[in-house]
């Protein structure tokens, strides 16, 4: 999770330095691949969560879904109990 923060500030970073929208506005070629790589990238989330519906807690790794159905994910650490909140007290 802190790796993905990292790189997101980084190409933040990076596209105040070099001023994207002179870059993208003097290149219609790029717009149009930016806005189709963002496009692809929205599938592929929407694919992603329609995959992960079939799950009990929704956390399933990729590729070890039947594992996932009998142990949560280490990367969800919610307590799905229920009568119980996201941080496994009761009622609170």
């Amino acid at each position: 999770m802190v790796d993905g923060v990292a790189v997101g500030e980084t190409v933040h970073l990076v596209a105040v330095v070099c001023g994207p929208a002179a870059v993208v506005s003097a290149s219609p070629v790029l717009f149009a691949a930016i806005r189709w790589a963002g496009a692809a990238y929205l599938i592929v989330l929407g694919i992603r969560a329609l995959a992960d519906r079939g799950t009990p807690d929704g956390c399933a790794d990729r590729g070890h879904a039947r594992q996932a159905r009998s142990q949560p994910s280490p990367r969800c650490r919610v307590n799905h109990s229920p009568g119980t909140t996201g941080s496994g007290r009761i009622g609170s």
